[in-house]
């Protein structure tokens, strides 16, 4: 019984840090506000995600040790049903963490997306913003350099670096979006694919009670 309440105790913690990261994610400014204006929507799925099945791991996790401890067939059967679509939830959410890919398939993708914002910038107030709120946020400049304003001929915004003096950021937004989608995006698959596997191991204990409460059932 010991093992078992320790088992428990882990994936409520697990199910507690799934609904914090998703909260983090979900009010981080820098991670949602940029999905008004670029595709990236997939992320943020992927948090309320974690923040439904930590919600449900938490509620449910004694369910399965009180039906084992009870040889309770039917709260043994709900455990396995509830836990079994939490699992198939966390694999969605580390396919949608993966959407867009990892590294320079990030990057490139990102990048795009910015680059098509600074063709539009100076007739289209929602570019503007997105590459204001971008470049200040994550002390970047462009897609890919300060250059591609010159590119397309328009003077480089202040948003690139400070309003009093001639700095400017010269790193690209796309690269350094990428660096910190990737930090994210990897915790959401690493800490899904974790509670997946303790899942998937709460699923087998749970088939095994059950199939030997109804051996021993059938054994009488």
């Amino acid at each position: 019984m010991g093992y078992s309440v320790k088992f428990v105790a882990c994936i409520k913690l697990i199910g507690l840090t799934l609904i914090g990261i998703g909260i983090w994610y979900r009010v981080d400014p820098k991670m949602y506000e940029p999905t008004n204006y670029i595709g990236i929507q997939s992320y943020i799925v992927a948090a309320w995600i974690m923040m439904i099945t930590g919600l449900i791991i938490v509620i449910f996790a004694f369910i399965g040790c009180f039906g084992a401890a009870n040889d309770s067939t039917s709260l043994l059967c709900f455990y396995f049903v509830t836990t079994s679509i939490v699992c198939a939830l966390q694999i969605t959410c580390i396919v949608l963490a993966c959407a867009h890919g990892f590294g320079d398939q990030l990057e490139e993708y990102v990048s795009q997306q910015v680059i098509l914002h600074v063709q539009q910038r100076q007739f289209n107030d929602k570019a503007r913003e997105f590459l204001d709120f971008v470049q200040v946020k994550l002390d970047c400049c462009g897609a890919f350099s300060f250059n591609d304003y010159h590119k397309y001929g328009q003077d480089i915004p202040v948003s690139c670096g400070g309003e009093k003096t001639n700095f400017v950021h010269r790193e690209g937004c796309g690269r350094i979006f990428r660096r910190f989608i990737d930090l994210r995006a990897g915790i959401i698959v690493g800490l899904c694919a974790i509670a997946a596997m303790f899942q998937l191991s709460a699923i087998v204990a749970a088939v095994s009670i059950y199939c030997a409460i109804k051996h021993a059932e059938y054994g009488d």
